[in-house]
C-alpha cells in the first residue's frame, strides 16, 4: 500500500468516525435534548385576560347568535383619537327596545394589574334615558374602587357588521399602543342574555 493510499484510508476512517459521533450526538439530543435558555413566552405565561396589539381575530361561534359573536377587534391611535373597530358575525336587524339591552364594553388595563379595577372603560350601549336623545351612547369612564367615574363621551358609527368607535385621546387616559385591552358584547332580548368576549379568559 502506497503512502498516498494510507493517507486516503486514514482520511476515510476519520470521516466515518465523525459521522458516527454526529449520529450519536443527534440520537442523544432526540432522547435528552439540551434546553437552551432562550427568552420566550410559554403558553402558560401568556396573558389570557387581556389582549396586546393592534388587531386580533376570533373564530366564529355558530352556537351563539350572530349579534353576540365577536369576530375581531382593532385598536389604532394617534395623538388626537383612539379608534376601536369591533366586528361581529352580524349586527341586529332591529335595534333593541326599551326592555332589551345591547352593549359593547372595551376595557383598557392602564395600570397593568390584569384586573378591571382601575381600567379605562369605553362603553357603547342603548340608553333611552340619555340626555342626547339618541338610542345608543358611547361613554369613557374609569373604574374606581367604589364607583365609576365619567371622563367624557365618544362617537360611533355602524358599517355593515362593524361598530366603529372613536374617543378623544388624552394623556389623562394613559392609553398607548402597548396597553392591554379586552372587549365584551352583551345582548339581551326578552330576558335571554348572551355574551361574548375577547379574549375568552382563563
Amino acid at each position: 500500500m502506497t503512502e498516498f493510499q494510507k493517507k486516503k484510508l486514514i482520511d476515510l476512517s476519520l470521516i466515518i468516525v465523525s459521522i458516527i459521533l454526529v449520529g450519536l450526538f443527534l440520537k442523544t439530543q432526540l432522547s435528552n435534548p439540551i434546553i437552551l435558555n432562550i427568552d420566550e413566552t410559554t403558553e402558560s405565561e401568556i396573558n389570557k385576560t387581556y389582549l396586546v396589539g393592534s388587531h386580533h381575530e376570533d373564530v366564529e361561534n355558530l352556537d351563539s347568535i350572530g349579534v353576540a359573536d365577536l369576530t375581531s377587534i382593532s385598536v389604532v391611535m394617534d395623538s388626537a383619537y383612539i379608534d376601536v373597530v369591533v366586528a361581529l358575525r352580524e349586527l341586529p336587524v332591529r335595534l333593541p327596545t326599551e326592555n332589551n339591552k345591547y352593549n359593547w364594553t372595551i376595557y383598557f388595563d392602564v395600570d397593568g394589574d390584569n384586573t378591571e379595577q382601575g381600567d379605562i372603560l369605553i362603553e357603547h350601549k342603548n340608553d333611552l334615558s340619555s340626555f342626547q336623545n339618541t338610542l345608543f351612547t358611547t361613554t369613557i369612564m374609569r373604574i374606581n374602587a367604589k364607583e365609576t367615574e365619567l371622563l367624557g363621551l365618544g362617537e360611533s358609527e355602524v358599517d355593515g357588521n362593524l361598530l366603529l368607535i372613536r374617543i378623544p385621546n388624552s394623556k389623562m387616559l394613559e392609553i398607548n399602543e402597548n396597553t392591554p385591552y379586552k372587549v365584551i358584547v352583551s345582548h339581551q332580548i326578552d330576558d335571554v342574555l348572551q355574551q361574548d368576549e375577547m379574549p375568552k379568559g382563563k
